[in-house]
């Protein structure tokens, strides 16, 4: 059976099966190639489902993917709560399933699950790469992003140096802001730093900390007066609050390094780059690895919508959106 589980807060039975169509089509493609090695359970928290696109064209090219290495794929949706791994606890003890993929949010303290159940393997999304070493039936897919992020810096400053300017107060026309919320690692904020601070002017960005509720009010009178002391170019590290922050820019004027933002399908209108991470690709090589250990995923530095790059910025650059 073919599934996927939603597990909302406190409730660890709703289950919403996919049509009888699907299940009997990949029923018949299993059996049809003579694969029956076992299957494998996608187990995503909802957040990370969405910002890989979370729809039927993902889920119909995992399924082949699974089905090409003889697995018959179940999906899984649990929120993060106080014991996420009930659920998946509960599915393992049958038995039937040979592989676990574990999305990011859930894979930060799945460690001991691995060593409760040594014969399934478990591939990791995001953990930290040092799981992979200690624990055999772990297979951690990461994505270092820092020489991204550090090429993003050097372009940021690039294009903040043509700007004309629009105020004196601030010591560079690049900026981080970010909060308690920031969804980039403080590596990948210093490699921006060290890129930035390699041309001459604007020199090393300035860092602004929004502290307390991230809220619109907060975000745009951040934003506002950033933009006033004479910021260009700034580094969005706010989380969840990235999009209030990208929609402030469009009536303040600025525009942002942001990541994930091509592959979310979203706005990039005040976008100058977006660091990209290459999940779906990096799942499947995960997938496909025969033995455990480290899966490097790929990461692309993209151009933006808001504005031309000066010749010198574009070997820098990846991909075009």
């Amino acid at each position: 059976m073919i599934a996927i589980h939603c597990q909302e807060p406190g409730d660890s039975t709703n289950r919403v099966n996919t049509s009888i169509p699907r299940i009997l089509l990949l029923s018949s493609l299993l059996l049809f190639s003579g694969c029956a090695s076992g299957r494998i359970l996608y187990w995503f928290d909802p957040p990370y489902w969405s910002t890989l696109g979370g729809d039927i064209i993902l889920q119909a090219r995992l399924d082949g993917f699974a089905l090409a290495h003889g697995k018959l794929p179940t999906f899984v949706l649990t929120r993060p709560g106080p014991d996420p791994h009930g659920a998946i606890t509960k599915a393992l003890s049958t038995g039937r399933f040979g592989t676990v993929v574990v999305g990011p949010l859930l894979s930060l303290d799945s460690q001991q699950l691995a060593l409760n159940h040594p014969r399934v393997r478990f591939i990791l999304v995001h953990a930290a790469p040092t799981v992979a070493a200690t624990t055999k039936n772990v297979t951690v897919l990461s994505f270092d992003r820092r020489d991204a992020f550090r090429r993003a810096g050097t372009v940021a400053a690039l294009v903040a140096a043509e700007q004309p300017s629009v105020g004196t107060q601030a010591s560079s026309s690049v900026c981080i802001l970010t909060n308690e919320g920031s969804d980039l690692s403080s590596a990948e904020l210093d490699a921006f730093r060290d890129g930035a601070s390699s041309t001459s002017p604007p020199g090393a960005p300035v860092t602004h900390v929004i502290t307390g509720s991230s809220d619109s009010t907060a975000v745009q009178a951040a934003v506002a007066a950033l933009r006033k002391s004479g910021v260009q170019v700034f580094l969005l590290s706010l989380g969840v609050a990235n999009p209030i922050a990208l929609d402030a820019l469009k009536s303040a004027g600025g525009i942002a390094v942001v990541a994930d933002w091509a592959r979310a399908g979203l706005d990039a209108a005040q976008v100058l780059l977006s660091v990209e991470t290459e999940e779906t690709d990096g799942l499947m090589s995960a997938i496909a690895a025969k033995d455990g250990g480290l899966v490097n995923g790929k990461v692309r530095l993209v151009l933006g919508d808001a504005r031309p790059i000066p010749a010198a910025a574009r070997p820098l650059l990846d991909a075009q959106r």
